[in-house]
Parts: structure tokens; sequence; C-alpha cells
């Protein structure tokens, strides 16, 4: 492919202006402009441009990939542009001609013409700034006819020589200050809270304030005014100190939710308030249930050798008691009957639980190893299954387990059946 030696990558030679950025809240690549920010949203969808890397140290020069062709009426060359803080533009890459045998038509690779360090020197970016990569697609070779604003990146400068691209701009940053009509109020003394909030680009974005004291909400959200303004009246109703904060969240994502400022206010307890106290009482009534359901579908082992082997179908409990008494859930099975007077003992059973969901709280009992010597097999004692503690279990649990059946030597053979039972039970009161 054949490459056209960049022109406009060096100081003080800047690209074409775009014509609509002295048009605040004007339409440029199908986003919004907005005064301040550094980066004005030239590239507009579908698609994006990437970095490779999308992130390291300045030093290095990147490559760079769409995921979209050109716009029809504009694929006879494309250059990638680096967008600079005067609302002008550069371009960052040689361009890319058609009548080289490249199809701009559809996604197209290359790679940047200088490092980031160069590029964000050559534009004026500094640490701490975000600007925007985007790609220009023109009717004519070499960057020359009509154009089109499309695909973009957003890069971050970061501190230690460090840059992060992302797909969109980050958020506008916003501040909020808190201040009280009186910062010592007494428990009878009502108090005026303030909050103002601005934004990094100079305006007073829309949204609202939440006032708390400590992690309690103050009433309800608050709008701000025009000038970013949110008052609330309040009254403390005990004594002490009180950590007051508010909370600023735009209504638009373009910019940042911010913290105020704590104020302290040191409340005292008031004279002559004309109050009182009475006691208030609720007594929550029990509701919920406990449910058990366990399949009755026989379960088949499969021999292999000595052993047999199988899984337990679903068993399902269910808790929505709100007294929280936990549960648990067990097996034990019968022997094994075979042809005339042959059996297997139930001990020869062992299993491995297993669950398809557990209710927080619930663990897993624990490995059952088949054989006749305690504590070994599923005959003898009833095995746990899976369990709750006093406080956890609530919801819904999808218990099984594993089965593992060891054949005696001595085995007539023939078919077999045992019964396992499952029983739930209350752990606590």
């Amino acid at each position: 492919m054949k490459l056209r030696k960049l022109k406009s990558l060096k100081a003080g030679r800047l690209r074409r202006p775009v014509l609509a950025l002295g048009l605040v809240g004007g339409l440029v690549g199908g986003l919004l402009l907005a005064a301040g920010p550094a980066y004005a949203g030239f590239g507009s969808a579908p698609g994006d441009l990437t970095l490779n890397p999308t992130s390291g140290a300045t030093t290095v020069t990147p490559t760079y990939a769409t995921t979209e062709g050109c716009p029809s009426g504009y694929q006879a060359s494309a250059t990638v542009e680096a967008s600079n803080s005067g609302g002008a533009f550069t371009a960052a890459s040689a361009s890319l001609d058609s009548d080289t045998g490249i199809n701009l038509a559809t996604t197209f690779t290359g790679t940047l013409a200088a490092t980031i360090a160069r590029i964000a020197t050559l534009n004026g970016w500094t640490t701490g700034q975000t600007f925007e990569l985007f790609v220009q697609c023109a009717s004519g070779d070499g960057d020359t006819g009509n154009t089109s604003n499309v695909m973009s990146t957003f890069v971050t400068l970061e501190t230690g020589g460090q840059y992060q691209t992302e797909t969109s701009p980050p958020a506008t940053s916003t501040s909020t200050t808190l201040t009280s009509s009186t910062g010592s109020p007494t428990t009878c003394t009502s108090v005026t809270l303030t909050a103002t909030e601005s934004a990094s680009d100079g305006t007073n974005p829309a949204g609202s304030v939440q006032f708390l004291s400590g992690t309690t909400d103050i009433g309800g959200t608050v709008a701000v005014s025009a000038s970013g303004v949110a008052s609330t009246t309040t009254t403390f109703t005990t004594a002490g100190t009180f950590s007051v904060t508010a909370v600023f969240t735009p209504t638009s994502s373009s910019y940042a939710t911010s913290t105020s400022n704590a104020v302290s206010e040191v409340v005292t307890t008031g004279t002559g308030c004309n109050t009182g106290a009475e006691p208030l009482a609720v007594t929550i009534p029990t509701s919920g249930t406990f449910t058990l359901t366990v399949p009755t579908a026989t379960v088949t082992l499969t021999v292999s050798g000595a052993t047999a082997t199988g899984a337990l179908n679903t068993i399902t409990v269910s808790d929505t008691r709100n007294t929280y008494p936990g549960w648990s859930v067990s097996g034990q099975t019968s022997a094994f009957s075979g042809p005339g007077t042959a059996s297997i003992p139930g001990d020869n059973l062992g299993w491995v639980p297993t669950d398809t969901s557990l209710a927080t709280g619930a663990i897993l009992g624990g490995t059952v190893t088949p054989g006749t010597a305690p504590p070994n097999g599923l005959a003898d004692t009833a095995a746990v299954l899976a369990s709750a503690v006093p406080g956890g279990g609530v919801g819904t649990s999808g218990l099984g387990a594993n089965l593992t059946l060891d054949i005696p030597s001595s085995a007539v053979a023939g078919a077999y059946s045992a019964t396992l039972t499952i029983t739930a039970l209350t752990t606590g009161p």
C-alpha cells in the first residue's frame, strides 16, 4: 500500500477547523458540543476507532483500527485526526488512499504518524486532559474534497507519562459545597442546609441533591436551581455531633456525581422546647412457609465392575419464613432387596452432596463413604445432605448427591431396590 507523506503533523500547521465550533450547543458528527471541555466530539457513530495498545506509555506509536468503513461518498481517502484545545485539528496519520488498492468501504487499519507524546505536544495537550482522535474520510485523494468525520476514541493523558483510551468522553467533573445556617444548634432549633454545585466547564448542570446526616437521608432529594443551589430545613431531635454532607446527582450522564465537604453539627439539648416523647410499638406477624419437594422418579444406578453409581433427582427446599429458624435436610436408606432372599446392606451406599442452587447461609453436608463400619454408609445413621444455621437458608435450594454403591462379591445376579428417605427439620426456634 502507498502512504502519502504526512503534511500537517507539525507545530502551527492546523487542518481545516470545524465551522460549527463557534455555535455552543451545535451538533457536529452527531455529538452535542458544549463550551469548556477540551474534547469536542468530532467523530460520529456508528463504530469506533481503537488504538493498540489501548493504554501505556506516551512514548509509543500505536497502530489504529476502525470498526466500520467510511460512509458512501467519502471513500477516496482517510486520515486519523487529532483535536486540539483551540477547536481545530491536525492530521495524526498519513492518508490512506483508495487508489492504492485500499478498500475504505470496510474496516481498515494503519499506524499513527508519531508517538502519543509528540501528538500531544503539537496539539497543546497537557496531563489530566482528555482529547479526541477520530477518522476523517474524504471524497478526494490525499484528504481533499468534501470530508466526513466519523469513528473516534478519546485519549486521556495521565501522570507518569501514561495514556488511557476509551470510546466515549469521560463525564465532566462537578464539585459541591455545603453550608449550614448554624453549626451548633439545639434540639429545638431548625437548621437550613444549603448546597451549591458547579461543573468544571463553568456551568451549573441540572440535577438533585440528597442531604445526609452520616449515612441517613435528611428528607428527600431536592432539585437544584438554575444557579446550582439546593436547600432544606431540618431539626435535630437528639443531642450529639452529626456529620452532614450533600451528594449532587446530575440529570445528564455527561456530568459526574460529587459529594460535598462535611459540616459538623454539634447539637445541644434545648430548653423550653415544649417537647415530649411518646413510645411507639409494632408487632410483625409470622409469615412464610417451609417446604421440601422430593422427586418420586426411580434413580437407576449403573454398574461398572464392583460398584454402581448414579445421581439423585433434584430435591427442592424452599424457605420463606420471616423467623429465620434455619433447617437441616438428611437422608437414610434401607437395605437393597434382591431376588428371593438376596440383599445388599444399605451401608454399602454412600454419597457426595451436590447442589444446583444454595440459599444464602446454606451449606452442603459432608461426603459419606460406602462401608458397613461407622461412620460409613447411609443406613445406620441419617447423613446431612445440606443445612442452614438460624438466620440463614431463606430462599430456594436445589439439592442432589452423587451416589456410589459397593457391590459385594457374593451378591446374587438380579434386580435390587431400596428406599432412600429424605427428611427436613427446622433447626432453630
